[in-house]
């Protein structure tokens, strides 16, 4: 009788634990490492700095979600940057007229959620609430931008984040 040849059993695709799954789109993909072997894996497409802040423990859970909610007013209320300008924002200053197909009743709300939640907050740190939350970029970041030391740039952000908490009532 034939002699029976072991095989390596390819290593299974690491698609990320499902937490991560869950949060955040996760797209499968499949690539060739160094040695011409193709790998199956998976590259998560929306994660921001407080989802990386969260999943090292450097921001509560309260914290995270606090964030996350003035970020999705922030989307929903279309202050996101455009690839193309609406005339009707220049009209109105920001938000569109009544009647035309860009208004909604839901946006002008979260429009007004926003900018009470960072009232809320306070001036002295909107900026880095608005620069990490916002516009996805790294607290240490923030710091050097302005000159300080990376090591204030977290607990910073921590006060912001406990100041949006406490207005969301979280």
């Amino acid at each position: 009788m034939g002699t029976k040849r072991s095989r390596k059993r390819a290593p299974r695709p690491d698609y990320g634990p499902s937490e991560l799954r869950t949060r955040h789109r996760v797209v499968r993909e499949h690539r060739v490492d160094g040695e011409g072997r193709i790998v199956k894996g998976g590259r998560v497409m929306t994660q921001w700095p407080l989802d990386r802040y969260l999943a090292r423990k450097l921001i509560s859970e309260k914290q995270w979600e606090a964030g996350d909610k003035l970020r999705r007013a922030y989307q929903m209320a279309g202050l996101e940057p455009q690839i193309v300008a609406r005339y009707s924002d220049m009209v109105s200053g920001g938000l569109p007229l009544p009647g035309s197909p860009f208004y909604q009743e839901r946006r002008v709300r979260a429009h007004e959620a926003f900018w009470r939640a960072l009232d809320g907050v306070g001036f002295a740190v909107q900026g880095i609430l608005w620069f990490v939350v916002c516009c996805g970029d790294m607290a240490g970041e923030w710091a050097a931008r302005r000159e300080l030391s990376k090591d204030v740039a977290l607990p910073f952000l921590r006060l912001a984040l406990d100041g949006l908490r406490q207005h969301y009532r979280i």
